[in-house]
C-alpha cells in the first residue's frame, strides 16, 4: 500500500503509516509527525500544539485523562478540541458526546435532520438506526451493532471488534481491523 509493512505486521507499531507516507515512523513513535502537523503527534502530544493548540490525544488525552477520569465528565480530545472555533460551541471536550458538540447536537439538524453524535448520532437520517449511540454504525449499516457490542462487528471484519475486548489485546492487537480485511493481524 505504501511501500513499507502497514495495518499489519509494523502498522500502528513502528512504522504505520510509514515513512513512504508521511517521511517519518507515525502511528507508533510520532505517529502523523513531525511532517503532518509540525509536532509529534499520536504519540507524545499527538493532534497536539500546532493543530488545536493544547496537548491533544497525549499527554491529557488517550494519555492522563484519555476518555477522561470520568470518561465524560472531564475535558477530552484536548481542552474543547473541535472547540468554539470549529463549530462555535465547545465539542469534543467538555460536553463531549453532548447535545453541544459538533455545534448544537453535532453533525445535528442541519446536516442529517437529526440530532447526531449526540442523542442518536449519525441517527436515523443517515442509517435508518440509532448509531453511534444505540447500537452505533448499527444494523443497517453493518447488519450487527457495533462500537457497541461488537463495533466495527462480525459483518464488518468476521470477528468482535471495537467492542467486547476493544482496546484490549484481541483488538489493535491480533485481530483487529481483521483477518478478514487485510489477511493479517491488523491495528
Amino acid at each position: 500500500m505504501w511501500g513499507v509493512p502497514m495495518w499489519g505486521v509494523v502498522m500502528w507499531g513502528v512504522v504505520m503509516w510509514g515513512v513512504v507516507m508521511w517521511g517519518v515512523p507515525m502511528w507508533g513513535v510520532v505517529m502523523w509527525g513531525v511532517v503532518m502537523w509540525g509536532v509529534p503527534m499520536w504519540g507524545v502530544v499527538m493532534w497536539g500544539v500546532v493543530m488545536w493548540g493544547v496537548p491533544m490525544w497525549g499527554v491529557v488525552m488517550w494519555g492522563v485523562v484519555m476518555w477522561g477520569v470520568v470518561m465524560w465528565g472531564v475535558p477530552m480530545w484536548g481542552v474543547v478540541m473541535w472547540g468554539v472555533v470549529m463549530w462555535g460551541v465547545p465539542m469534543w471536550g467538555v460536553v463531549m458526546w453532548g447535545v453541544v458538540m459538533w455545534g448544537v447536537v453535532m453533525w445535528g439538524v442541519v446536516m442529517w435532520g437529526v440530532p447526531m453524535w449526540g442523542v442518536v448520532m449519525w441517527g436515523v437520517v443517515m442509517w435508518g438506526v440509532p448509531m453511534w449511540g444505540v447500537v452505533m454504525w448499527g444494523v443497517v449499516m453493518w447488519g450487527v451493532p457495533m462500537w457497541g457490542v461488537v463495533m466495527w462487528g462480525v459483518v464488518m471484519w468476521g470477528v468482535p471488534m471495537w467492542g467486547v475486548v476493544m482496546w484490549g489485546v484481541v483488538m489493535w492487537g491480533v485481530v483487529m481491523w481483521g483477518v478478514v480485511m487485510w489477511g493479517v493481524s491488523l491495528c
